[in-house]
């Protein structure tokens, strides 16, 4: 095995688009960086498995979606898995019908938008076997920084949840704007522990 790494720019359209595509880097590390301006990162209808190394996704944009993942599995092994979306005005990082494991490895996802959604999450399942799940969003309270619809968040170490910014308040129930997660939001996570906010927060 060995890394694998993508890397682009693309000022009018998307940094890096990968679709229909099988990447396995048989342990070796995966690193995919990408600055666009209607996406940073796109990945759809592929897998991404690295069989032990570290997997990191890097997505900017200035439109749509830092990063986007779409009918798409990423998959570390015993690697940690790590995504990190930024947009203006859009959405930090979405996944739409894709899936997040690692065998072993923590998994941290994390977005920001400066008037958009930092996190959405529709049709998805986040798993880790023995890692942590950190989910991070921020977008500077402008809305609901942290969206999930239809999806599963599984951990058997815990999860831990936290706004990127002080200005993203944090709210349980329903709520449009601010670091806010529902009931239904709330029942889509299972793990032994589940933390919201930090010592920041407190």
């Amino acid at each position: 095995g060995g890394d694998i790494y993508f890397d682009g720019v693309a000022p009018s359209t998307t940094g890096v688009d990968l679709s229909a595509l099988d990447i396995d880097s048989a342990g070796g590390a995966i690193s995919i960086s990408g600055n666009g301006m209607n996406r940073g990162v796109a990945i759809s209808d592929s897998q991404v498995q690295s069989s032990g190394g570290d997997i990191n996704i890097l997505g900017e944009d200035t439109f749509l979606r830092g990063v986007a993942l779409e009918s798409t599995n990423v998959s570390s092994g015993a690697g940690s898995l790590s995504i990190a979306g930024t947009s203006n005005p859009g959405v930090g990082t979405a996944l739409i019908d894709a899936s997040l494991d690692t065998g072993g490895g923590d998994l941290e996802l994390t977005g920001k938008s400066f008037d958009g959604i930092g996190v959405a999450i529709y049709g998805s399942r986040i798993e880790t076997d023995r890692g942590l799940v950190s989910l991070r969003a921020g977008n500077l309270g402008a809305h609901d920084a942290i969206v999930l619809e239809g999806s599963t968040v599984t951990s058997s170490v815990g999860v831990t949840l936290s706004p990127m910014e002080l200005t993203d308040e944090i709210l349980i129930g329903d709520a449009s704007s601010g670091f806010a997660l529902s009931g239904a939001e709330l029942a889509m996570f299972d793990a032994p522990q589940l933390v919201i906010g930090n010592n920041l927060h407190a």
